[in-house]
């Protein structure tokens, strides 16, 4: 068996994130809103951006803490945080935004078993996406 990397897990994350948020903004899975500018974008041009920075650790496949952004919100302007965090705590409440901030410190080195776990879970996520 082919061993799981968190580069293919990343992969697949960030499909998931981008079609889930095409499907919440615009109806779609070919375009959707950025979360931070939102303006619309095709699927391919969004990105998964993160309210809390850290693609190490836990914080890089918590999709509580993942949304759809363009390049040049999630690159150009690092996150575009002020708009970033306030729509998120907003959107989901202050104690999940601190919540984050907290797993954010805790180490993770992820095992095998867990990297295919969430690959699998994933696949099943976007097969289901695809299918409505």
């Amino acid at each position: 068996m082919k061993k799981i990397t968190k580069k293919t897990v990343w992969k697949l994350m960030s499909e998931y994130i981008r079609l889930r948020d095409c499907l919440k903004t615009t109806g779609t899975l070919t375009r959707g809103h950025c979360y931070t500018c939102g303006k619309s974008f095709s699927f391919k041009e969004l990105q998964a951006g993160h309210v809390i920075d850290g693609r190490c650790g836990t914080m890089i496949f918590d999709e509580r803490g993942l949304r759809a952004q363009c390049m040049g919100c999630n690159v150009f302007k690092h996150g575009n945080k002020e708009e970033f965090i306030p729509k998120f705590i907003e959107e989901v409440g202050n104690e999940i935004f601190e919540e984050l901030k907290r797993e954010k410190r805790i180490p993770k080195n992820w095992k095998q078993s867990e990297l295919e776990t969430l690959a699998s879970e994933l696949k099943g996520k976007i097969a289901y996406i695809k299918q409505l």
